[in-house]
């Protein structure tokens, strides 16, 4: 029977006072009970091993069972016979939590029943088909007649014979468009909609009547011509009124937009508003059976309803009708058009780093940062052709230019003097401190990793994927736990690390993590970021030394409604638990490595912590313990925990150790299919393209440009991979780091 993990907190609040021989007493049996474990999750193991390929087997059969069941009802319908519903799923009524009593029971068809409904079905087409080609056969007999036609001239119509026949004027409008429906009816339509139906089933089936009521229809063909003049007369002054207008035309160059060639529909004519990348806008829609001017907004549905603009941060544009009052065009138009944001994504993320950069005018934490190191950054940038420009200086002297590629949209740092520059993530990984590789001969001949040590993946995640790995690495000989922090953003397999528990379970990221470092891993703790707060704050908070100002303009935090950049100095702090989750998720305006290294840091202090918790702490201790299992997700149980912290609580922690660019890996970009915010420039040194990594080149508002421009871009995401795609340096680092 499966022990409460409840009950063992509630003893261990009762025998706190004799809490020497309860210690004792626990860590034996958790020694038993570890041991005990350890043979039932080996079994375990195997029947969860056994029952993965029994379950793929079932997926497999009954997919053959699907196809199968499918190309039987395929001949079934060929021969005239019903669909059967044959069972190919291997749940039952208690997998799906469904009550079976009240469940239908199907019945074994009755062939004599199936052959009448065949006999009848086979019986309705003929028929259907029958009246089809009788009806056709008529109305080619009536058009083609060659009074008929002279009577259609009469009245100034046309014909014109397609998929459907047409009766069209001197100037090749459609005025009327006949077509017969499946089961033989007639429809006769216009602008106006359907003007005529005529059924065979009238009671009569006389082809006598349709030419009747036809003929009424031409006798007043004038109204019909009268409409369409009236929806021509509109589709001119909506085309003036867009491309003579003097309010519409300022709008329209003010935003770079342009008018797109009108297009019919069956019920429409539609004018777009185009950005200068080509993408609608607005399209302007003329209604031909109601005369309605309607207005649709990107992105909202463009006929058929009232349409909101709330993309478009502008009211709602009431319907009107342009054969009634033409001069209500524009006032209706233009105040949509002023709304418009004829800003391309592109164009959009520009701004945007531009707004970004402003923000720093007053903040706090970048006024230090400059402060600290001498410098004073300029706000007011110059703008060129191709960049936007901000300067550093160091006292009177321009020590470097900050500035917004206008061509990629990417931020790049030059020296006065230079037309280009770099990247700010390539010019961090070159001032990184110089790392010696292994030779081949140290990788060749890598230690054994330690037999009796325990390694633990610790975790955290906001969200589906894992936003922090910590390799923990306990050895009972050395008597010291060593943490490695793993980057989210390791490339391997084609897919970032921390995606990989969202996707493939936890079992696939710990077969992973063990196959990049070379150390087996089967024991984890994945824990929540919010829960980390709840953990600070139990033990009373941590106590913690920065050695270096923490100045993050990525992370804001709010301090009684003021918004303001996330600032610590150097110095000791007590931080709750609110506080120390800021200083673990913070990158420290660099990258994901310092990070690392606090996040280490606060659990450092963390366990410090626990460990000064007393007799009178028995409590809090309980709740530590129940929040960790309650609130996480681990494949510790209690007694894993207990002895755990009981046993490695006085080992040296060595901590400090991330996996980073500035020892083994190197930053590379991955380009992609879909858009993201850096962009991927293949030019070599003398403008020649050095690599093709797309297709066709793509301009800055994401279309594609001539195949004669010298440079290929391409959308593109920051990965991290070993140096020289050598994944041995990885685990020679691991080797290096932990068996030291």
């Amino acid at each position: 029977m499966k022990k409460n993990p409840l009950k063992r907190l509630k003893l261990l609040e009762k025998v706190t006072a004799k809490m020497p021989y309860f210690v004792l007493a626990l860590t034996i049996l958790a020694v038993v009970q570890f041991l005990g474990n350890a043979g039932m999750a080996f079994t375990l193991n195997r029947l969860d091993s056994n029952n993965a390929t029994l379950i793929d087997e079932m997926g497999r059969i009954q997919t053959s069972l699907t196809t199968l069941g499918d190309g039987l009802n395929e001949t079934r319908q060929v021969l005239g016979l019903p669909a059967k519903e044959y069972v190919t799923s291997f749940l039952t009524s208690e997998d799906v939590g469904e009550d079976t009593e009240d469940t239908e029971t199907v019945e074994a068809a009755d062939p004599i029943v199936e052959i009448f409904n065949v006999i009848e079905k086979l019986g309705e087409e003929e028929a259907a088909q029958a009246l089809y080609e009788k009806t056709k056969t008529d109305l080619e007999a009536y058009f083609n007649a060659t009074e008929n036609i002279a009577y259609f001239e009469s009245k100034g119509l046309y014909l014109r014979n397609g998929v459907s026949t047409h009766l069209a004027d001197a100037d090749g409008r459609v005025i009327f468009t006949i077509g017969i429906l499946e089961n033989g009816d007639i429809a006769v339509t216009s602008y106006k909609g359907t003007l005529l139906e005529w059924s065979t089933e009238d009671g009569t089936g006389n082809f006598e009547t349709f030419k009747q009521e036809f003929k009424t229809l031409l006798d007043n063909v004038e109204d019909a011509k009268a409409w369409i003049d009236a929806i021509d007369t509109s589709r001119e002054v909506i085309y003036t009124e867009l491309t003579t207008n003097t309010e519409i035309q300022a709008i329209l160059t003010e935003k770079g937009l342009t008018i797109g060639s009108e297009q019919e529909t069956t019920y429409h004519f539609v004018h777009s508003i185009l950005r200068k990348d080509g993408v609608a806008l607005l399209e302007i829609v003329l209604d031909k059976e109601t005369g309605m001017i309607w207005a649709a907004g990107k992105g909202e549905p463009a006929f058929g309803q009232d349409v909101s603009f709330d993309e478009l941060n502008s009211d709602k544009l009431e319907p009107f009708t342009m054969v009634e009052d033409q001069s209500i065009f524009a006032p209706n138009i233009l105040p949509l058009l002023t709304a418009l944001d004829a800003r391309t994504e592109f164009d959009k993320s520009i701004e945007d780093t531009k707004a970004a950069i402003e923000s720093l005018r007053n903040d706090e934490g970048f006024n230090a940062l400059l402060q600290k190191y001498g410098f004073t950054f300029t706000f007011d940038p110059t703008e060129t052709e191709k960049t936007i420009e901000y300067t550093i200086l160091e006292g009177p002297e321009i020590f470097r230019i900050l500035y917004i590629d206008k061509t990629t949209g990417e931020l790049k740092l030059k020296e006065p003097g230079q037309e280009t520059g770099s990247l700010l993530k390539d010019v961090l990984i070159a001032e990184s401190v110089e790392f010696t590789l292994p030779t081949a001969e140290a990788l060749a001949n890598l230690p054994g990793a330690t037999d009796t040590a325990i390694n633990i993946l610790v975790m955290g995640k906001h969200g589906s994927n894992v936003d922090t790995m910590i390799f923990t690495h306990i050895d009972p000989t050395q008597q010291t736990v060593t943490m490695v922090s793993i980057p989210r953003d390791l490339y391997y397999n084609n897919r970032k690390i921390n995606s990989v528990y969202a996707t493939y379970g936890m079992g696939e990221l710990l077969r992973e993590i063990s196959d990049i470092t070379g150390y087996p891993v089967s024991q984890y703790i994945l824990v929540d970021m919010y829960v980390f707060i709840d953990l600070v704050d139990l033990v009373g908070g941590v106590d913690v030394t920065l050695t270096e100002d923490l100045i993050d303009p990525t992370y804001h935090v709010y301090e009684n409604g003021v918004e303001s950049t996330l600032y610590y100095a150097a110095g000791d702090y007590h931080f709750t638990g609110v506080q120390a989750l800021r200083i673990a998720r913070s990158r420290h305006s660099t990258s994901d490595y310092s990070r690392a290294e606090r996040q280490q840091l606060i659990l450092s202090a963390l366990k410090d912590k626990a460990k000064t918790l007393g007799l009178g702490d028995a409590t809090t201790f309980a709740k530590l313990i129940k929040t960790c299992l309650d609130e996480t997700e681990t494949n510790l149980g209690v007694s894993d925990v207990l002895s755990y912290f009981f046993r490695f609580k006085d080992f040296t922690i060595k901590k400090g150790n991330v996996l980073s660019t500035a020892n083994v890996l190197a930053s590379v970009q991955v380009p992609v299919n879909f858009v993201t915010s850096l962009r991927t420039d293949s030019c070599g040194e003398s403008g020649v393209p050095a690599t093709v990594v797309a297709p066709s080149p793509i301009s800055p508002d994401g279309t594609a440009t001539d195949a004669t421009t010298p440079c290929t871009i391409q959308y593109a995401v920051y990965t991290l991979s070993p140096r020289d795609g050598n994944w041995d340096y990885i685990k020679w680092y691991f080797r290096d780091t932990l068996e030291k």
